[in-house]
C-alpha cells in the first residue's frame, strides 16, 4: 500500500482533527488516520510529512492538541519541511519581483492596449515595453 505524498487539503473531504497550526508560514494538519500534511501560501499542494501509528497494533495515534503542536515544531526544527520552506521561499521571491515591477508591467499592458486600439504607441513600443517588464520581473533574464 502507497502512501500519498501531497494532497489539497483544503479541498479534501477529510476534515483535520484539529485546525492546522501555523508555525513559521507552514501550516500543518493531522487527519483521522494519523497522517500529518503541511501546507504554505503560495504553494499548491500540501505535502505529506508522516504518518503516526501506534507500532504494535497500526492504528492511527491521534496526540493531544498540545502535544501535536509541539510535534509540528520538532518536525520544523528537525527539517522535516525544508522542500516545503524552499517553495516558499521562491515563491515569495516571485512576488516581491512582481511588487517591484508593477508600475512597468502597467505601463506595458497601457500600451499594448494603447496599441491594439490604434493609438499613439506602435506595436513595436508596446512590445519593447512588454519585453522591458518581464525582464525587470525576471531579474534581468528575458
Amino acid at each position: 500500500m502507497s502512501e500519498a505524498r501531497s494532497i489539497d487539503v483544503t479541498t479534501h473531504e477529510v476534515k483535520p482533527v484539529y485546525p492546522e497550526f501555523s508555525y513559521e508560514g507552514i501550516r500543518f494538519a493531522l487527519m483521522p488516520d494519523g497522517t500529518v500534511y503541511a501546507r504554505a501560501k503560495g504553494v499548491a499542494e500540501a505535502e505529506w510529512v508522516t504518518r503516526m501509528t501506534f507500532s504494535d497494533s497500526g492504528n492511527p495515534w491521534i496526540p493531544k492538541h498540545k502535544n501535536f503542536n509541539s510535534l509540528c515544531r520538532q518536525f520544523y526544527r528537525e527539517g522535516d519541511v525544508d522542500d516545503l520552506i524552499a517553495k516558499r521561499a521562491a515563491v515569495l521571491k516571485r512576488e516581491q519581483a512582481l511588487r517591484r515591477a508593477a508600475s512597468e508591467l502597467y505601463e506595458a499592458v497601457t500600451a499594448m492596449i494603447d496599441s491594439l486600439e490604434g493609438g499613439a504607441t506602435t506595436p513595436e513600443e508596446a512590445i519593447a515595453a512588454c519585453r522591458a517588464a518581464k525582464a525587470k520581473v525576471d531579474g534581468g533574464r528575458s
